[in-house]
């Protein structure tokens, strides 16, 4: 029979507020004290995959928070077991200060599992550090953008096939709960957990948010966390759709408050989101004039279609070919890759494919003379 052995989380972003300039608090607190008490109530220990502060300079609301956190699972002999990410990294980790113990390249066991983490590492030095992880460890903690969940567009450092070894990685950055099971550098199957943010640190993120138990045979069970509600109302793109919400506004912000009463005070005015179109422009001012002080508003206009801008990356534009990475995967379709760079890249396009028609045609008349058992694999039909 399994058994827990370890409470887990990432990108808990500890810091008053997520948006700057509004009134919206304490949520990351809150979340972070659950994660703690869910701890402490299992009689687990706590990792924490990096970014467990929003900045290097946090304040002392902050700092207070963490440190309390900490201080209660130390004052029930749990520990707690953390590295850094790109926000919060410094010399000396505030977890560290906090009582945490610092998991950057520290093998660890637990539950007969070895643990071994990784602060956030820049490009050029994450290959040197995955391929430095010693051997028999079981879960690898690192926070990293990884291409496989931000595409290559993010800048990312690095892809699950660089991972050697490890059956089981644990991820933070990626601010999504995902599992992906796919393999690593040596070809070993691998399962990527990333439980995603503790609370919202964009509008646009999923609004279920997470912590997990991780069991001795490394499986995870998601457990949601209480925070505050996120309303998605469907898009405003016509008259009708407007006179809709502000028909049922009021009721559905009745239902939320009802439902919102066991959350602390300064985390029952949801979030509302409102997606418009731009043909009508008097959508904020009514939408506030109905909403008031109820809800905290996040508009998006969906502007008229025009040309999409180039793309840029560091002042430069995009070719086609250097995004075609991001669509054909070069390792697993290199017949397919280098057929599309050849066309991309070709002064004659028309004239490129005739050649390449051309090419398959003989091909195909060189199998012709292949045995018939060739042929018949080549084309069951």
């Amino acid at each position: 029979m399994s058994k827990d052995i370890a409470v887990i989380c990432a990108d808990t972003h500890l810091a008053p507020r997520a948006w700057a300039g509004r009134p919206i608090t304490g949520d990351a607190y809150y979340s972070f004290q659950q994660i703690v008490g869910a701890a402490c109530e299992r009689e687990l220990d706590l990792i924490i995959a990096g970014d467990v502060l929003d900045t290097r300079q946090a304040g002392p609301e902050t700092v207070s928070v963490l440190l309390e956190g900490l201080t209660r699972l130390t004052v029930l002999g749990r520990r707690t077991f953390a590295i850094q990410g790109q926000h919060d990294m410094n010399a000396l980790p505030w977890t560290v200060v906090g009582g945490a113990e610092h998991l950057n390249r520290v093998p660890l066991t637990l539950g007969g599992r070895t643990f071994y983490g990784l602060d956030y590492q820049p490009a050029g030095k994450l290959q040197e550090e995955l391929d430095a992880i010693p051997p028999g460890v079981d879960v690898l903690v690192a926070h990293q953008v990884w291409e496989d969940f931000m595409g290559l567009r993010a800048g990312p450092q690095g892809a699950f096939a660089d991972v050697p070894r490890v059956p089981l990685m644990l991820t933070g950055d990626f601010h999504e709960r995902k599992i992906v099971r796919t393999h690593g550098k040596d070809g070993q199957a691998l399962t990527v957990l990333s439980p995603g943010s503790t609370c919202l640190q964009e509008i646009s993120e999923p609004s279920v948010k997470c912590y997990g138990v991780l069991s001795d045979d490394l499986r995870v069970k998601w457990l949601a966390l209480d925070t505050r509600t996120v309303i998605r109302w469907p898009d405003i793109l016509t008259p009708e759709d407007l006179e809709k919400f502000l028909d049922e506004i009021d009721q559905d912000l009745g239902d939320d408050a009802a439902m919102a009463s066991s959350l602390p005070k300064e985390l029952r005015t949801p979030l509302l989101r409102v997606v418009y179109t731009h043909h009508q422009p008097d959508v904020p001012h009514r939408v506030r004039r109905a909403v008031g002080a109820r809800a905290h508003l996040f508009f998006k206009e969906l502007a008229p279609d025009r040309p999409a801008p180039p793309l840029q990356r560091e002042g430069r534009s995009l070719t086609l070919v250097g995004c075609l990475p991001e669509v054909v995967d070069p390792r697993k379709d290199k017949d397919l890759y280098a057929l599309a760079t050849r066309m991309l890249t070709a002064e004659d396009v028309v004239g490129e494919v005739n050649a390449w028609v051309a090419e398959m045609t003989s091909e195909d008349e060189e199998d012709a003379d292949e045995p018939a058992e060739a042929a018949a694999v080549a084309d069951p039909a």
